[in-house]
């Protein structure tokens, strides 16, 4: 799911630019709209509470996170909550809020197949070559589907532990923020040891195909045709 992918072997000059393309889209869009996302739902739930000062998308850029999506394609922006001030009121908020990132990669993926599906249609009804266009935006569905893969993953900071954190029963709070290093030490050896890779192949499989399901409906209903 990571790693160095130009050193991919069946990588050449024309996907090494289609890909990068990809990744700068990334930074510049995705990753921006994960964390609105999660702002937009959070104020939908505190109404006037929710004090958000103006921002713009270079308010969410993260240097870092940024090298690396570039590089093992996966990165972040900075993160939603330094952008208002007020709690969420119950754990249905708390647990939607958080989701919703992950579901905005998903759906995003979604769209952008029915675009390359799209494209792949009329470059074949009009022989026209768009093979580079379509694989800039196959490796978009790629790169969100890993988006949304990784941040269900239940380990600090990713959207999925954040989630399960609505869960904690209020008298362990303490203990949980009081050993919330510890907690992600563990997690993140567990990880990056493997133990996480089954389960997150399993979910990025069921993604593809719910993409791909999904993204064919269009054009199973107006034409009758399935990707």
């Amino acid at each position: 799911m990571f790693g160095f992918w130009f050193f991919d072997y069946n990588l050449n000059m024309w996907n090494v630019t289609a890909r990068l393309c990809s990744l700068i889209l990334a930074v510049v869009i995705f990753l921006p709209l994960h964390e609105v996302i999660h702002i937009k739902i959070a104020k939908s739930f505190l109404g006037e509470k929710c004090k958000i000062r103006d921002f713009s998308f270079f308010d969410f850029f993260n240097p870092i996170g940024a090298i690396f999506m570039l590089i093992f394609q996966y990165g972040w922006a900075k993160r939603w909550s330094l952008y208002f001030n007020a709690p969420l009121n119950n754990r249905h908020e708390v647990v939607i809020t958080n989701l919703s990132g992950p579901l905005f990669n998903f759906l995003s993926a979604v769209l952008i197949k029915i675009i390359v599906n799209l494209f792949t249609l009329l470059s074949i009804c009009f022989k026209i070559n768009l093979s580079w266009i379509i694989l800039v935006f196959y490796y978009l569905v790629e790169i969100n589907i890993r988006l949304s893969v990784v941040e269900l993953l239940p380990i600090p900071p990713f959207d999925g532990f954040r989630a399960l954190e609505a869960f904690i029963p209020e008298k362990y709070m303490g203990q949980y923020f009081k050993n919330y290093f510890m907690i992600w030490i563990v997690l993140s050896i567990l990880i990056f040891t493997g133990v996480f890779d089954v389960p997150m192949y399993i979910l990025e499989n069921a993604m593809y195909k719910g993409v791909n399901i999904l993204s064919s409906i269009p054009f199973i209903l107006v034409k009758g045709l399935k990707f």
